[in-house]
């Protein structure tokens, strides 16, 4: 009888079962590798020629500017707002994208540099920018604080002037430049002149080669109005009125108007030609197609064919007006955000017992219900994408309303991506308020996510009652928004910022969806497309079955991220071997050298400072000259060469004296060379 032990065939099929799961783990992680690898070489590739293509339509916006530029200088004299330079082209469309563009008359600007001349401070030009400060609503003594930045001294103005001894001081420490400006982005660096103060002088000046004179054909109202003492903003815009079509002919035209009459202003440093123009190519190719289209619904939206809509592409920077069917037709391709109208929507803050954002939908309307006289069953209510524990700001609007845009939007084919109350897109900025009146509504931005909406009418109360809820902690400045001038809404705005000794800025739009365009941050506001009025994603029904293989993809691309973890590793460690290599080259090629930061540039510099050095060329000429005849000398062994106060020096060994003679002989062929034999020893067979 025979007895062995029986083994059971599970456990071989279990193990089978792990290597096989393992080889597809290792196959997958590996095609994923490789298809990765292949969409960044395809990626890699399409950038590379997209740049080329930028460079080239970048090229030939160039071109384009300074054909209408050479065009206009042969065809008159004068320029004016009305030439063919000042016609801003149109998004063009090309292969895979756009181009757009447009000149900029730089000297209708106040030209930065012009404030010295000689080195000296230009009182005409010193009193003008004075003035420009002045009307642009700043502290007009910082004009003094740019002259210390662009004088060679180092002995501060007075009373706001700032040098050395003030900017070493900052963190990081920096020095005036003590020279003309080349950017006017350097106002930053300027002290007392902040981000709010820069971008309203921005518009308004620039910054030149040259001290140069004014156009007054293509100059901006502030501009004019910092020409001399007394020229009202009316005044400014009667002069541009004045202008006519065809600008004015001569600088004594421009003075012999009437607005001006009795102003103390002559023709010095005045024009109506200009020298210098900016321009500004707009490109866009492939992935750079990007951006939003920015929608703002009217008040008394009805329906798809009613109500006054406006909306702008910054893809393209076009605009428009009409109703949404006519909207829909401009604005087709594109990210759509929907402005709606502040008056519908309320923000107010509300204590938030959790942070779980399906438990808070369902307490939001008990936990603000007390401030609602509303059945709060009527009401939607929105909060912003993170939610802190605390109090966070909640917007409520009307069900009714959401679904009567909602219709509207889908009865003219628009899919809106988001929809943000108007009030939050008001620009803002640290320590200030912002108020737009527009359409007989008044806006006050106070915060991030706090904003209000009431009648004009309302607005010294609205002012009143948010500078009381906000005692200890009020605006250092308030910004107004306005078309054009409103003496009235601005009366209002002082009664009430004066005694709060709080400044006032008051600020003119020509685009108010440009201005929403600059002041939205989407990240920060409050999206109302929540809840039951959230977009409806179509595919949600196809993602359940994939769940699993998703998951499982999941793993893969965790092997694949360990082994792009593993190259990158690699890659640095090559690469600070190269830098490693790089640095002792540079070292034994310049023994000298002790600070070594970028051995590239050094190495630049390095090399053009050999080429400027006379004595270097002349001994490299010397020794281009000699070169080719010991390289020819038969058994010659150089050992040493060196060269002082123009004597070139060999030490070398050849095979006898007779070819020492030969090769002395050739060398005074040459002809311009005084040949000297200092000492000759017969060694070893050698000379």
């Amino acid at each position: 009888m025979s007895v062995r032990r029986y083994r059971s065939p599970c456990r071989e099929h279990g193990v089978a079962l792990i290597t096989a799961i393992l080889v597809v783990a290792l196959a997958a992680s590996v095609a994923t590798a490789m298809v990765s690898r292949q969409q960044l070489d395809i990626r890699r590739s399409a950038n590379l020629m997209e740049a080329d293509q930028i460079a080239l339509y970048a090229g030939g916006l160039a071109s384009w500017a300074g054909q209408i530029l050479g065009r206009d200088r042969r065809d008159g004299e004068s320029d004016h707002l009305n030439e063919a330079w000042a016609t801003v082209l149109p998004p063009i469309s090309v292969e895979n994208g756009q181009v757009a563009g447009y000149l900029e008359d730089m000297q209708g600007r106040f030209n930065l540099n012009s404030l010295l001349v000689g080195g000296e401070p230009d009182e005409i030009a010193v009193d003008r920018f004075r003035r420009l400060m002045r009307v642009l609503g700043l502290i007009e003594d910082l004009a003094v604080a740019v002259l210390d930045w662009l004088d060679a001294d180092i002995n501060p103005g007075f009373p706001a002037g700032a040098e050395d001894d003030f900017y070493l001081g900052l963190e990081p420490p920096y020095r005036a430049a003590n020279r003309p400006m080349a950017s006017p982005s350097e106002l930053l660096l300027i002290n007392g002149i902040d981000t709010a103060a820069y971008e309203m002088l921005r518009p308004h000046v620039s910054v030149l080669p040259t001290a140069t004179p004014i156009n007054v054909n293509t100059a901006t109202v502030p501009v004019l109005m910092s020409l001399a003492e007394g020229i009202a903003e009316q005044d400014a815009e009667k002069l541009t009125e004045g202008r006519g079509n065809e600008g004015y002919p001569s600088v004594n035209a421009f003075l012999a108007d009437e607005v001006l009459a009795g102003r103390a202003l002559t023709d010095e440093k005045l024009s109506v030609a200009s020298d210098y123009f900016m321009a500004t190519g707009d490109v866009r190719i492939g992935r750079l197609m990007t951006g939003a289209v920015y929608l703002r619904l009217p008040a008394d939206l009805a329906g798809a064919g009613e109500g006054v809509a406006a909306w702008l592409d910054t893809r393209t920077r076009a605009g428009g007006e009409g109703s949404l069917t006519e909207a829909a037709g401009q604005i087709a391709g594109g990210r759509v955000v929907v402005l709606v109208p502040a008056r519908d929507v309320v923000l107010l803050e509300a204590e938030l017992p959790t942070r779980n954002r399906q438990q808070l939908l369902k307490a939001l309307p008990y936990l603000v219900e007390e401030q609602f006289g509303a059945d709060i069953e009527s009401l939607h209510f929105a909060t912003p994408a993170r939610i802190d524990k605390g109090k966070a700001t909640v917007a409520v609007v009307a069900k009714d309303k959401m679904r009567q845009w909602q219709e509207a939007l889908a009865q003219a084919g628009i899919t809106p991506n988001a929809m943000i109350p108007e009030s939050l897109a008001l620009p803002l900025a640290d320590g200030e308020w912002s108020v737009l009146c527009d359409g007989g509504v008044a806006i006050l931005r106070t915060g991030v996510r706090a904003a209000s909406a009431l009648p004009a009418s309302k607005l010294e109360l609205l002012l009143r009652l948010s500078l009381d809820r906000a005692a200890g902690e009020q605006p250092g400045r308030v910004r107004s928004f306005a078309w054009s001038a409103d003496a009235e809404n601005e009366a209002v705005l002082r009664r009430q910022c004066e005694p709060a000794d709080i400044e006032l800025a008051v600020e003119r739009t020509d685009s108010l969806l440009g201005l929403y365009a600059a002041g939205l941050d989407e990240e920060s506001a409050i999206d109302l497309m929540q809840g039951e009025f959230a977009r409806k994603d179509r595919f949600s029904r196809y993602w359940r079955p994939w769940r699993a293989a998703a998951a499982l993809a999941l793993v893969f691309v965790l092997l694949h991220s360990v082994a792009a973890t593993y190259d990158y590793v690699e890659l640095r460690r090559q690469d600070d071997d190269l830098r490693n290599r790089v640095e002792r080259l540079y070292k034994d090629v310049f023994p000298q050298a002790r600070n070594l930061v970028d051995p590239r540039l050094q190495m630049e510099q390095q090399l053009k400072a050999l080429k400027r050095d006379d004595k270097q060329d002349e001994f490299l000429r010397l020794l281009a000259d000699v070169g080719p005849v010991l390289r020819q000398a038969p058994s010659l062994e150089l050992d040493a060469m060196s060269y002082r106060q123009r004597n070139l020096d060999f030490d070398f060994r050849v095979r006898d004296f007779q070819s020492l003679d030969e090769l002395k002989a050739e060398l005074v062929e040459l002809g311009g060379l005084q040949v000297t034999v200092t000492t000759a020893n017969a060694e070893a067979g050698r000379v």
